[in-house]
């Protein structure tokens, strides 16, 4: 998937059960740098009116997708992977992501962001995004929690990068379900791997 005006590819309208594995994406967001994510999962919940299940009353249900060993970047012009609040329990693992392109519009300043629950992101490498290598948010709800990181590689050009950033857990703290960030992912360059505790074991 290349040379697109907007995302490249997206699993919305409650599209659940979604796999895509061994693929490439790069020369995304040519038309709309702001949108031009590599995969998307979900809708935002300003969308759910148009892509939410039950009439847009409940979030897009794209649940349990799984993203496996692809290569997304470079001039992806967002994000590479934009996992949206209300999708739960996907996996991200195995891909290769470069982030060297991306325009810091509408926020896309990172290779990964996870606004959804309980995704296992695992065994992936992000290299040269604008800041961050993955970006956790708490954006609607308790969501943005539950999400377990391990075995993550980052090489952080930017000074003010780390390679996971979960900075604001306090909704996910009170719903007893936290992000976990394994000490078992590494990096280097920026101001280190994990903006907050890691995990031994994980």
């Amino acid at each position: 998937m290349h040379d697109i005006g907007y995302e490249g590819v997206h699993f919305r309208k409650s599209s659940p059960y979604g796999v895509i594995k061994n693929s490439t994406v790069y020369n995304t967001g040519l038309q709309e740098p702001g949108y031009g994510e590599g995969v998307y999962l979900g809708s935002a919940n300003s969308n759910w009116e148009c892509y939410g299940a039950n009439g847009g009353k409940d979030p897009d249900a794209s649940n349990y997708i799984q993203v496996l060993d692809n290569r997304i970047g470079p001039n992806v012009a967002a994000e590479g992977v934009d996992i949206k609040e209300g999708t739960h329990d996907g996996v991200i693992s195995g891909n290769t992501l470069d982030g060297a392109g991306e325009k810091n519009q509408n926020s896309g300043d990172s290779t990964i962001d996870v606004k959804g629950d309980h995704y296992t992101i695992t065994g992936n490498t992000a290299t040269n995004p604008y800041l961050d290598g993955f970006q956790v948010h708490n954006v609607w709800d308790n969501a943005g929690c539950g999400n377990t990181f391990s075995k993550n590689k980052f090489v952080i050009s930017n000074a003010n990068g780390y390679g996971i950033n979960a900075t604001d857990q306090s909704q996910c703290v009170s719903a007893k379900s936290p992000n976990v960030v394994g000490a078992s992912n590494t990096g280097t360059g920026g101001k280190g791997v994990s903006k907050t505790p890691t995990t031994p074991g994980v």
